[in-house]
């Protein structure tokens, strides 16, 4: 099981980047108004060219893409 430390960390590194997505973007539709906004088109405008925003669509891409790197170098075993 050599790949399992490096397997565990790539997780971990996943897990960080997923929270980072989620609290990112939760306080910026926060910020740019949610409903309260003026136009629906306006606040996905604001959305859409918010660099906050993103970051997070960044990290979770990223996330994934490792989430299935650590996963790929998992073994299934059938318990006898």
């Amino acid at each position: 099981m050599p790949g399992v430390t490096k397997s565990a960390w790539l997780i971990l590194i996943a897990v960080v980047l997923v929270s980072f997505a989620n609290v990112t973007l939760k306080v910026r539709i926060t910020a740019l108004g949610g409903a309260r906004s003026a136009s629906w088109l306006s606040y996905i405008l604001s959305l859409a060219l918010d660099p906050w925003v993103w970051s997070a669509v960044i990290a979770s891409v990223i996330a994934g893409l490792l989430y299935v790197v650590a996963m790929r170098q998992f073994e299934l075993r059938a318990r006898p």
